[in-house]
């Protein structure tokens, strides 16, 4: 199915969910907007939600979420392609907040956050998971170019290249994370041209090359 250019008021501009269980599979969402709130496609605020293989272009939200915001237990994002989508305050393309959630197999080009986390924001309690994914072009206005983690986050066999953003081009972890099989190239940022690390960090069999920054070139540590 597609959605195309359709907008709400406040929260999810084609598709606002309070229900458990949702599967959303084979959909395009183009040009559809949350004029005064979040998501600009898909507004979720349940548990055990999966989105699989759907295509987001050109979404907007006025605050978090630009395409998909999610808020809840064990969601999962399957297979998704995002282009172009923004939000005026964090999570250009998703926003994650609450327990458990997978982003698997999914390719992120030129999204735009105003804030924080030029493809995704993920805040939580639980463990965030990107496994496969790519990340391409997006930008920040302040922290994380590709993502901004305020939880646990694990992220594997995942590709940054060219992001950008006040502090940390690709990645902002603001707590513990794991990364492994990665590559970082050409990400940029005033400090911490790839990544900023603020706690215990494990960074395995990766790539980091030609990353640029005033302060820390690929890697800065704030504190821990």
């Amino acid at each position: 199915s597609s959605f195309i250019t359709n907008q709400a008021m406040n929260k999810g501009g084609a598709i606002y969910s309070l229900g458990s269980g949702t599967t959303i599979t084979n959909c395009t969402f183009t040009n559809c907007s949350s004029l005064t709130g979040d998501g600009g496609a898909i507004y979720i605020y349940s548990d055990y939600n999966i989105i699989t293989n759907c295509t987001f272009v050109n979404c907007t939200a006025l605050n978090c979420g630009g395409a998909i915001y999610v808020s809840g237990e064990n969601n999962v994002i399957n297979d998704s392609k995002f282009y172009g989508n923004e939000a005026f305050n964090d999570g250009g393309a998703i926003f994650l907040v609450g327990g458990e959630c997978c982003v698997n197999n999914s390719y992120f080009e030129s999204n735009r956050a105003d804030e924080d986390g030029g493809a995704i924001y993920s805040r939580g309690t639980s463990v965030f998971n990107i496994d496969n994914s790519i990340f391409a072009d997006n930008s920040a206005g302040v922290y994380g170019g590709a993502l901004f983690s305020e939880n646990y986050a694990i992220v594997n066999s995942s590709t940054f290249n060219n992001n950008s953003a006040l502090a940390a081009g690709a990645i902002f972890s603001d707590e513990r994370i794991n990364i492994s099989d990665s590559v970082f190239n050409e990400n940029s940022a005033e400090v911490g041209g790839a990544i900023i690390l603020n706690d215990d960090a494990g960074i395995a069999n990766s790539n980091i090359t030609n990353n640029d920054a005033v302060k820390g070139g690929a890697i800065a540590v704030l504190r821990r």
